[in-house]
């Protein structure tokens, strides 16, 4: 056995999502190793009777409850509407876009080849041609992704990257200087005109999914904690075009930590102090910069995550933590195990909040933030916030 960084095995994973209705089977079959020697004969011959069962419900509930649930979740809120209406409309009237060069990069030939192909075909091979959807979303997804990051420097290669395509306050609403130097919006947009923009931006959004060598207004975007860029599962064994994806255990030591204490990261907000509302591309150079920031003294914020976790009390509260009543002998058990993961779910957010107070100072202080006036509504806030709150202090 293999085992990571954090101290755990290192696992692999294959996702049967897209084999319905024998994805439930499949899944317990991959944990049939594991608990077999645990079961008599009487036992495994239910299993398999268990099976069946679980695969006929599957055939008559999964498409109606997926289907449930998807309608739900439209109702939620005019975003998720238009997202879903923006997404069945792309889907049924307009094609995607990619080149033959695009489709022999997705079937894995040497770049030599693909050279050549062009050479040939005296450049015929890189202009894009309609194909359905579908096709040119996974043609798309094959690629791999060259991604200059500004803030670093460095041209990056991921393949199949995460987009964040969740509208923005930014995108949809304008902001104005007032002569006192705070932000007022501009007028507020009518119903209807509301819900189109917001169609408009999905749809596009949408669109750049299936369009090889257009990405709108979206860039891949990283993990706050880690730095490194989010990725979609590839195939199991040809990574290409195979529904049936595979991943790999992070063994990362610092999202191995958040789970074992369940820390949930809340996202970015797209609205700051001031009242300043973020746009997409605003929203990414924050998010991104979150975990790439030192601080004063020139540490990381990884180096301060490593520190928390090593700290010999935190490894003792997370040793109560995970072993829970084996690791103490005490009636109080429960109530100490609860209340160290509370303890330790604080100090971890204590840092990371830091980390993006200290990303968002960063873009707000760009000279292009000062002269449209952001900067000042952000420290009139800024010291309001604090006025108000040292006078609660002196009550």
């Amino acid at each position: 056995m293999i085992y990571g960084p954090d101290g755990r095995p290192e696992r692999y994973y294959i996702q049967f999502g897209r084999l319905d209705p024998f994805a439930g089977p499949l899944q317990v079959m991959g944990d049939w190793p594991d608990v077999v020697a645990a079961l008599d004969v009487e036992d495994q011959e239910e299993a398999g009777s268990v099976l069946v069962a679980l695969a006929r419900r599957q055939i008559q509930d999964a498409p109606f409850l997926g289907g449930l649930s998807e309608f739900l979740g439209m109702t939620d809120s005019a975003d998720n509407f238009a997202r879903y209406l923006a997404r069945q409309v792309l889907l049924r009237t307009t094609p995607g876009f990619a080149s033959v060069e695009d489709i022999a990069k997705g079937l894995g030939m040497p770049e030599s080849t693909v050279k050549y192909l062009g050479i040939g075909t005296l450049g015929l091979s890189k202009i894009p041609v309609p194909m359905p959807q579908t096709l040119a979303r996974s043609i798309k997804r094959s690629q791999q992704y060259d991604y200059y990051d500004g803030m670093t420097g460095i041209t990056y290669k991921i393949q199949n990257p995460r987009f964040d395509k969740k509208i923005k306050k930014g995108d949809l609403t304008k902001q104005e200087i007032r002569e006192d130097g705070t932000l007022k919006n501009q007028d507020k947009i009518p119903l209807v005109t509301d819900f189109f923009t917001r169609f408009g931006i999905n749809y596009l959004r949408e669109l750049s999914m299936g369009v090889n060598g257009w990405d709108a207004d979206l860039e891949p975007v990283r993990n706050r904690f880690t730095g490194k860029f989010q990725e979609y599962p590839v195939g199991l064994g040809y990574k290409n075009f195979n529904p049936i994806k595979t991943s790999k255990s992070e063994n990362n030591p610092i999202t191995t930590f958040m789970q074992d204490i369940g820390y949930r990261p809340v996202k970015l907000q797209s609205e700051i102090y001031g009242g300043i509302y973020l746009n997409q591309a605003d929203w990414t150079q924050i998010n991104n910069s979150i975990p790439l920031l030192k601080d004063e003294d020139g540490v990381r914020v990884q180096e301060k995550y490593l520190n928390f976790i090593n700290d010999p009390e935190v490894q003792q509260r997370l040793k109560i933590i995970t072993e829970g009543v084996e690791a103490i002998d005490s009636q109080r058990s429960k109530t100490l195990r609860d209340k160290y993961i509370k303890e330790l779910r604080t100090g971890w957010h204590k840092i990371y909040k830091e980390s993006e107070q200290r990303a968002i100072d960063n873009w707000i202080t760009k000279p292009e933030q000062v002269q449209s006036g952001k900067l000042d509504a952000y420290i009139k806030d800024r010291e309001a916030l604090n006025e108000e709150y040292n006078t609660n202090l002196d009550r």
